[in-house]
């Protein structure tokens, strides 16, 4: 009987140390020690670097690249742009980013996961963003949600910025973590102050933040959300500041509509709501409709 018990738990030793080898040294060797990383950025040229190390023009994928925290950098011609990303085993990351000199027009999102409780991390440039998990409002972030394992439907908003929607993908066994940008809204409130037959004015103005403190940036900043969306409510060729100063936002298309006397929009940055032309840029806008006369 003696003997009995002691095989049995001679067995059952042997098993366990079977077991926690297979677990802890035999699958981790056979997994792929290897992570997967897709980098797009839409709207312009640009290239990608892991820890200073560079990956390639973008768009950008690879299924091997060594796991673990890593920086991402992104580099164009006019900017440098840097975040956090953690590469895992079977999993594929995705950064999504539009960069710009003006850095509260960046917009986009960085994907990555950690093994761990299945849930859903969001975070925020800027913080305190209204998040919104398959139309039902969660709080604003950061915030840590549980979703059902699959695809969700994620919506940011913030009062002053462009809204942006997601749809993350949830996986059993690992937290992903959602970092969203948001960009400035360039237009904010727009009203038409002036027109004629060929060109109208109208001014901007964002009632919650601030862009007057650089309008060069904000020139930028319509001229680079007019190229990602495609269409606005309305499509602006040249601004004027209160300075008098103005900002072509296409050089060419510009050049065409003055020649054939085509029907174009200018936009006045107002530094409050309901601001009148100042004098320097009224000076211009008069200038501007007898060249289109």
């Amino acid at each position: 009987m003696a003997k009995k018990l002691l095989f049995f738990f001679f067995l059952i030793t042997t098993l366990g140390a079977l077991v926690f080898f297979v677990f802890n040294w035999v699958i981790p060797f056979l997994q792929p020690n290897i992570g997967q990383l897709s980098v797009n950025t839409p709207f312009q040229s640009s290239t990608a670097f892991l820890d200073n190390k560079k990956l390639g023009a973008t768009p950008f994928y690879s299924k091997n690249l060594k796991i673990g925290d890593h920086t991402l950098t992104i580099e164009s011609e006019e900017t440098k742009w840097e975040t956090k990303t953690t590469l895992s085993s079977g999993t594929f990351n995705t950064l999504d980013i539009n960069i710009t000199k003006a850095e509260e027009f960046i917009s986009g999102e960085n994907l990555f996961f950690r093994k761990g409780q299945k849930s859903l991390v969001v975070t925020s440039k800027p913080q305190g963003v209204k998040v919104f998990l398959d139309n039902k409002e969660k709080g604003s972030t950061p915030i840590k949600l549980e979703p059902s394992e699959g695809v969700s439907t994620l919506i940011l908003k913030k009062d002053g910025y462009l809204s942006r929607e997601i749809n993350p993908n949830v996986v059993n066994g690992y937290r992903l973590t959602v970092n969203v940008f948001l960009s400035v809204d360039p237009f904010g409130t727009t009203k038409k102050l002036d027109a004629n037959s060929k060109i109208a004015l109208f001014s901007l103005h964002n009632n919650f933040i601030n862009l007057s403190k650089s309008y060069s940036d904000w020139a930028e900043g319509v001229e680079f959300t007019q190229r990602q969306l495609g269409s606005t409510d309305t499509r602006f060729d040249l601004l004027i500041d209160p300075g008098g100063k103005t900002y072509i936002l296409d050089e060419t298309s510009w050049k065409n509509k003055l020649a054939t006397k085509a029907v174009a929009n200018v936009g006045y940055l107002a530094t409050k709501q309901n601001d009148t032309l100042s004098e320097k840029a009224n000076s211009e806008w008069q200038k501007l409709k007898t060249q289109f006369n």
